[in-house]
């Protein structure tokens, strides 16, 4: 409770502070953050290898107001016979509340997983887990500059990322892609494939400010937009790119909360584990 307590308490005060003027939507953000945690309080009983506890815990580390319990899960779970995936997950978990990946063998892990086969074998999630992994840490820049340029040679024609089909646009990759690249961004490739990423995304965005993936609108691919755009320096609630009339990405993502605190996957639907810990962290990564 003094964790969740600590975390709102931390939430309130960014948003008095200015990053957002806007009163209205500091209450909304500050109270959907709030019914969140009581909901994952009342529904999770889940520990650290657990994706949607995991996505939960980023979302508390990324707040500022890291956990250290977390972190001592996390590394006591860990092991190298995980799929690479859940190593990569957890890392990125465990390195935003604080734990020292390169010291405690995530790293070490990871990195040996990826190189032992061609990238080019590699689903194009586990290379943007791997780029978020392997970002400041003490690692030579060739794996990066190889994980980076893999990420861009699955970039279609429409400015997004294929998964398996390479005639297909695939919302959620590209937008976590963005998140990953961001930090690379003044390499010009870089930066020009990742502006045809946000120009894709934002052709995605319902009249509701919702974000579509494969044509229907749902809470983690409006969620994992928002993080896209936060991370390009852009604000999920001005940029014309991705507001409607009154309505912004904001909107939509509060869109799919329900009355007991989690979110939708769909709109109508109800509340959802996954989609949850998703809408969870997008709003503590927007407003950190």
């Amino acid at each position: 409770m003094k964790k969740i307590t600590s975390l709102i308490l931390v939430i309130a005060i960014i948003l008095v502070s200015g990053c957002t003027k806007n009163p209205t939507y500091g209450e909304r953000i500050s109270q959907a953050i709030e019914k969140t945690t009581s909901w994952k309080n009342e529904n999770l009983e889940a520990s650290a290898g657990d994706s949607v506890y995991d996505w939960f815990a980023y979302g508390t580390g990324i707040s500022g107001n890291p956990d250290s319990e977390y972190v001592v899960s996390a590394e006591k779970i860990f092991s190298d016979d995980m799929i690479i995936t859940d190593k990569e997950r957890i890392a990125i978990a465990a390195k935003a509340n604080g734990a020292d990946i390169s010291a405690n063998g995530m790293l070490d892990s990871i990195v040996s997983d990826l190189k032992s086969k061609p990238l080019t074998e590699r689903m194009i999630n586990h290379l943007i887990f791997g780029l978020m992994v392997l970002e400041n840490q003490p690692i030579e820049n060739t794996l990066k500059e190889d994980l980076i340029s893999e990420i861009l040679s699955r970039q279609i024609d429409s400015g997004a990322l294929y998964m398996i089909n390479k005639n297909t646009s695939e919302t959620d990759i590209t937008a976590m892609a963005v998140h990953a690249l961001s930090p690379y961004m003044e390499d010009e490739k870089v930066s020009k494939a990742v502006n045809l990423m946000i120009d894709y995304l934002s052709t995605q965005v319902t009249s509701e400010c919702s974000v579509k993936n494969w044509g229907e609108a749902s809470c983690e691919t409006t969620a994992q937009t928002i993080i896209a755009v936060c991370s390009v320096g852009a604000n999920p609630m001005t940029d014309s790119r991705f507001t409607k009339g009154e309505k912004n990405l904001i909107d939509g993502l509060l869109s799919y909360q329900q009355s007991n605190g989690g979110f939708a996957h769909t709109s109508g639907g109800t509340s959802d584990t996954y989609a949850t810990a998703q809408a969870f962290y997008s709003l503590c990564f927007a407003f950190a």
